[in-house]
């Protein structure tokens, strides 16, 4: 699986990692190569966040209220989620939004 290299953008993960993962067989179709890369990308996009976080003291400020985790929600159990079910409804996503940019 392809990894976001240092100061990449979206754009040029995609166009690389799209065709790695179809070509290694690892989504069935563009979709869903397109979901799986994405997916990838968000995760790190979310990782250098966290990174950043621990490196600076946070501002409460900063943060939206109901982006916050309450102390009930830390303390859940994730949930385990379905694969096929999440990249379908991923794709679906993808779909909409590029429906709603036309």
């Amino acid at each position: 699986m392809p990894e976001v290299q240092a100061g990449e953008s979206e754009e040029d993960f995609m166009g690389r990692c799209v065709p790695q993962v179809l070509d290694d067989g690892t989504a069935k179709d563009q979709d869903q190569a397109v979901a799986i890369c994405l997916s990838m990308w968000r995760g790190r996009s979310e990782k250098e966040v966290e990174t950043q976080e621990q490196s600076s003291p946070p501002v409460a400020a900063e943060t939206p209220a109901a982006e916050q985790a309450t102390p009930a929600a830390a303390n859940e159990t994730p949930q385990k989620v379905d694969p096929l079910a999440f990249t379908d409804r991923f794709i679906a996503e993808l779909r909409h939004q590029k429906k709603a940019e036309e």
